[in-house]
């Protein structure tokens, strides 16, 4: 099998894994609305799942207390993120395999990420605990507050019904991945629908102009307590 040549045609060591073939990459598929959605919708689950808590709980706690001061921690978190999303790409574009294939290829080996990774991603998303997470977020919402100790049946409850529903979308679906992709889909619709509403009708222009210069890191002090 042949291995991966760099410009200078000097071999790459294919790590821990059997050298890769070389072959060319495949042509796109025509473009239209109906293709470029078919290539989004992946995407669009795996946004989905990394909507939580945090950015309904934790972020908007956090600049209620601060204000805008913290916000450009925001900025640098999007900009490390979509280099790393970047840099990802160009690896999956140049050897025809996953990121997270080529983090196996290291030392010490596949069988030490492999079952790694797979504990890792089930205590992400396959143990209910994300459940708890998404009913924390609908008890905040219902209660119009933080949530406490004390609202934790009602955690419990929503957080039964949100596995439940979840469950249900997935056993009813005659593909579970276009199934989670239409779900995802509206979830996200919603999401930016929404926010939209709120940040066209319910915000004025002076606390658009404070957020916007505390993602450039422009926000000030943080607010002081009480």
């Amino acid at each position: 099998m042949a291995t991966v040549k760099s410009a200078e045609s000097a071999p790459i060591h294919p790590g821990c894994l059997p050298p890769w073939d070389t072959a060319d990459i495949p042509a796109p598929p025509p473009f239209s609305v109906r293709n470029a959605l078919r290539l989004i919708g992946p995407a669009a689950i795996a946004l989905g799942m990394s909507i939580g808590s945090g950015e309904w709980l934790l972020g908007p706690a956090v600049t209620a207390k601060y204000g805008a001061a913290l916000l450009w921690v925001a900025t640098v978190s999007i900009i490390l993120q979509t280099l790393l999303n970047q840099e990802m790409i160009r690896y999956t574009l140049a050897t025809g395999e996953p990121m997270f294939t080529g983090f196996i290829r290291t030392r010490p080996g596949p069988r030490f990420w492999g079952p790694l990774y797979t504990v890792l991603f089930f205590l992400q998303i396959g143990w209910p605990g994300w459940a708890l997470s998404a009913a924390t977020a609908i008890t905040a919402a219902w209660v119009g507050r933080l949530t406490t100790d004390a609202d934790q049946a009602l955690i419990l409850n929503w957080g039964y019904a949100t596995f439940i529903v979840s469950l249900l979308i997935i056993a009813f679906g005659r593909k579970v991945e276009k199934t989670l992709e239409r779900a995802e889909w509206f979830m996200i619709g919603w999401i930016l629908l929404f926010l939209l509403i709120v940040g066209l009708f319910c915000v004025d222009p002076s606390t658009w102009g404070r957020v916007g210069a505390g993602f450039l890191g422009l926000g000030g002090r943080p607010l002081p307590e009480g």
